[in-house]
């Protein structure tokens, strides 16, 4: 099975896709994603199908979302969505039917959305 590597790169705006060697760990350049802000953190939901980049800039805070290619690891942007301000963490719930967004704002709740829609 191949192993696959993301590395966002901040100042540059865009975050590399790796084929890593399972037997040497040798990294193999497979695919660069440009984006319209800062690469902040990244999660996966739980099956590996979808990949999650936050961005940021001064004035922006948003999440890219990425369907991944099992074949070759490569990603395609599905869309991005604005978020009120920067998260602290993000990831999915175990089904990975909904992106979950935690904030350092005190008595703050947002809502979680998924392939399927929002929730209050």
């Amino acid at each position: 099975m191949p192993h696959y590597v993301y590395i966002p790169l901040t100042e540059e705006r865009r975050f590399l896709v790796f084929k890593m060697d399972p037997e040497s760990g040798k990294l193999f350049l497979n695919q660069e994603i440009e984006l319209s802000a800062q690469p902040w953190r990244l999660c996966m939901d739980p099956n590996q199908q979808y990949l999650y980049q936050q961005i940021r800039d001064k004035a922006y805070s948003g999440v890219a979302s990425f369907r991944i290619d099992s074949a070759t690891g490569g990603v395609t942007e599905i869309g991005e969505v604005e978020l009120e301000t920067d998260a602290c963490h993000a990831t999915t719930d175990r089904t990975g039917r909904f992106l979950l967004a935690a904030y350092l704002v005190w008595r703050s709740m947002k809502s979680a959305c998924g392939r399927r829609g929002c929730s209050p």
